[in-house]
C-alpha cells in the first residue's frame, strides 16, 4: 500500500466510527497522522486531491538577491574583464556599481557568491608546472622550555 493509499484508508476508517488512536495501532502511525489527515480531507475543496503530499518549500524567499541585480553584477563583471587594464574582483565590482547608481549596493560577501554561482571565478590553485623541492620547511630545534 504507498503513502496516498494508507491516508485514505485512515481517513475512511476515522470517518467510520473508529478512534484516531485505534486507526494509528492498526496502521502502525501516530494518532497526530490520522487526525492531521482526516483534518485536511474534512477541508478539501471539491476536486482537489487532498491526500497527496505538498510541498514545504517557501513560496518566497525575501532576502534573495533580484535577478535584476544579478545581471548587473555579471554585467559590470564582464565589462571588467574585457578591459585589460582593470580589476574585476568584488570590490572592482561593486565600484562599478556604485558609479552605475545602483542602489542599494550589494555587500561584497553578495557579489562573491554571485560570482561563485555563476561559475566565473576560478580557484587559488598552483601555477600551472608547479613542482613542490619535496624538503620540508625549516624550524627551529629546541631541547627544553624557554629556549
Amino acid at each position: 500500500m504507498d503513502e496516498v493509499e494508507r491516508r485514505r484508508e485512515a481517513v475512511r476508517r476515522h470517518r467510520a466510527g473508529e478512534t484516531a488512536q485505534q486507526v494509528a495501532d492498526a496502521l502502525g502511525l501516530t494518532d497526530r497522522w490520522v487526525r492531521k489527515w482526516s483534518a485536511r480531507a474534512d477541508t478539501a475543496v471539491a476536486g482537489e486531491d487532498w491526500a497527496q503530499s505538498r510541498s514545504r518549500t517557501p513560496k518566497s524567499s525575501p532576502s534573495r538577491t533580484p535577478d535584476r541585480l544579478r545581471e548587473q553584477v555579471l554585467k559590470s563583471r564582464a565589462k571588467l574583464v574585457a578591459n585589460p587594464m582593470s580589476q574585476y574582483g568584488a570590490l572592482a565590482i561593486a565600484w562599478e556599481l556604485h558609479t552605475l547608481g545602483v542602489d542599494p549596493v550589494p555587500a561584497v560577501w553578495t557579489i562573491n557568491r554571485i560570482l561563485a554561482q555563476a561559475g566565473v571565478t576560478r580557484g587559488r590553485g598552483r601555477q600551472p608546472g608547479y613542482r613542490s623541492k619535496g624538503a620540508p620547511y625549516p624550524h627551529p630545534t629546541t631541547t627544553g622550555p624557554g629556549e
